[in-house]
């Protein structure tokens, strides 16, 4: 497997969310250094442990998705495609909202249940989705 490429903090792109967020729980962003410079990031896991699964990054994802499609339904889709510009679908989609978010969700999972569950969910998930 190839070494990954270090790139420093200052070139990695993100979301103003997602500082804000990371501002809030640096823990996560200090064990993520200790370890790229070489540390076992024990200390660092320690101030992770101390946090309530409340505040964990995991929960965060997991809360998001949970409000995201609390109340998702497929004809509400529907009725949007019949209204929105051309132009209003062209950001929906350029914006990554739909082409990347599909496969961070797949590297959640595979992180949080391991690769072969992942696989199976995913999977499952695709043959449930043709009949919604």
């Amino acid at each position: 497997m190839k070494e990954p490429e270090m790139v420093p903090l200052s070139q990695i792109k993100t979301d103003d969310l997602a500082r804000d967020l990371m501002a809030r729980h640096p823990e996560y962003v200090e064990y993520i250094t200790a370890r790229m410079q070489g540390q076992d990031g024990e200390s660092e896991l320690e101030n992770i442990r101390a946090l309530p699964l409340e505040e964990r990054y995991t929960w965060r994802i997991a809360s998001a998705l949970r409000w995201a499609f609390a109340d998702f339904e497929p004809m509400n889709i529907a009725a949007d495609l019949e209204t929105l510009s051309e132009e209003d679908l062209k950001r929906l989609v350029d914006l990554a909202l739909v082409q990347h978010r599909a496969i961070q969700f797949c590297g959640y999972v595979k992180s949080l249940i391991g690769y072969e569950e992942m696989v199976k969910l995913m999977v499952g998930s695709i043959k449930t989705a043709k009949h919604v």
